[in-house]
């Protein structure tokens, strides 16, 4: 990759996982986010040679493009505010795409890995700092990356742990520097979790842990050395479990069933039935307010005019009060169904299509880790889109570390690079086909 290229890839990356701190900075001025788009727009430009290339989901992308567009005048929402709907995900899977054919040298690798690191981690520090300095828990609060963030303190520390697990558990090889870095990855997730008080990852996070376990088992049923490395995240896990239990006492919602009495079988029961009771909760106007009803009630409802089904009430309509109440919804709007009542179906659908196809395409060299990542993040992407928000679609927050992912183990253009840190820190990889190599110069390992 060029230089002024690379300059500006990771010059996004770090204005994009570090927006939250400009923001309280410069007191919410949306300079910070025209600089912000400026920096990807301006990297885009220069990867412009890319965008014809043949791309694992392109032609749906050119479809989606089409038909939401031509959704936006039909519904009239206009052409405006259609840009201002898709762009994330535009940004998302057309940075994916210039990664995706692009050659990177050893030493770029290098420099993203390290960012990545560093960003992943001080996101901990900022949570930190409000928790434990500022004494605040504010729900908008992610870490340094967002002040406004609400389901992304949700998502990101359930990725982060979630792979974080899944690396461990499949690496062979003795190597404590990645052991700490991953232990370091753990406890700044858990802190942005915490510190922004959102109750959906006492659920969500346990829920992965045992997916990224059987995920792995399924490999290693034979290997004395999994079991080895289970114990040992048993045992950590048991270590920090009155931390899990204190966090269900002191955040708010799942702890007003609670006199402070209980067993932590009756926490996590408590837990439970609030969660239950939230999910079909309505408001005294009786309109859904809990999540499962309120996904219930938009898909009845798009079902039952065409209109709807096909084109949707206007993008932007979301945020109209009078729109979601013509729905029977109040709150509880996630990722597929903002899609329903902003662009119709067919929208929604193109949507998923496209994510799917740019998680599961390989091209590259194949191993029991890269199909495990896959599932594992295809899984977290399905439960969160289908089940709780839209931030695969509406922020980079979470996908511009994923489009550098996708590309490096799906694209036949990283092949040797991929091939090196899988000889070096996971199983032998067994290739399903010769993918074409490229030159790596060296091997992008730097831990």
């Amino acid at each position: 990759m060029t230089n002024p290229r690379f300059l500006l890839l990771l010059t996004s990356m770090f204005l994009i996982y570090t927006q939250g701190l400009w923001e309280r900075i410069t007191g919410f001025s949306p300079t910070t986010m025209l600089i912000l788009e400026s920096a990807v727009w301006l990297y885009l430009l220069l990867s412009i040679k890319y965008l014809r290339k043949e791309t694992p989901g392109n032609i749906l992308f050119i479809v989606y493009l089409c038909f939401s567009l031509l959704t936006s005048i039909l519904n009239g929402s206009g052409t405006l505010a259609w840009i201002k709907y898709i762009r994330y995900f535009v940004y998302f899977y057309l940075i994916f795409l210039t990664l995706y054919h692009t050659h990177i040298s050893h030493k770029q690798w290098d420099l993203l890995f390290k960012l990545a690191v560093f960003l992943i981690l001080i996101q901990g520090l900022g949570a930190a700092y409000t928790t434990f300095i500022l004494n605040l828990r504010i729900e908008g609060y992610v870490g340094l990356m967002s002040s406004l963030g609400g389901s992304t303190a949700s998502i990101f520390p359930l990725m982060v742990i979630s792979l974080s697990i899944l690396v461990y558990l499949f690496n062979t090889q003795q190597n404590s520097k990645l052991n700490l870095i991953l232990l370091g990855f753990v406890i700044s997730a858990s802190l942005v979790g915490y510190s922004s008080g959102k109750r959906a990852i006492f659920f969500t996070i346990p829920l992965f842990l045992i997916i990224a376990v059987i995920l792995s088992i399924h490999h290693f049923v034979k290997r004395p050395s999994f079991y080895r490395r289970l114990g040992i995240l048993i045992f950590i896990i048991s270590l920090i479990s009155p931390f899990y239990f204190l966090g269900i006492k002191t955040t708010k919602g799942i702890n007003y069933l609670i006199s402070g009495n209980e067993t932590n079988i009756e926490l996590l029961q408590n837990a439970f039935e609030y969660a239950v009771d939230y999910e079909g909760s309505v408001s005294y106007k009786g309109l859904n307010t809990g999540r499962a009803g309120s996904t219930a009630q938009i898909v009845s409802q798009s079902t039952k005019n065409l209109n709807l089904f096909v084109f949707g009430k206007g993008y932007g309509s979301i945020k109209d009060e009078s729109t979601t109440s013509s729905l029977g919804v109040l709150y509880g709007i996630v990722g597929f169904t903002r899609d329903i009542i902003s662009g119709g179906w067919i929208v929604m659908l193109l949507t998923v299509l496209i994510l799917v196809k740019v998680i599961l395409t390989n091209r590259s060299l194949e191993s029991k880790f890269t199909k495990a990542l896959r599932l594992l993040i295809l899984f977290i992407f399905l439960v969160t889109h289908f089940g709780y928000s839209s931030d695969f679609t509406v922020t980079l927050k979470i996908n511009f570390l994923l489009a550098i992912l996708y590309a490096l183990i799906n694209s036949p253009v990283h092949a040797l690079c991929l091939e090196s840190i899988l000889l070096k820190y996971f199983s032998k990889f067994e290739n399903v086909e010769d993918p074409p190599h490229t030159i790596c110069n060296g091997s992008p390992v730097i831990f």
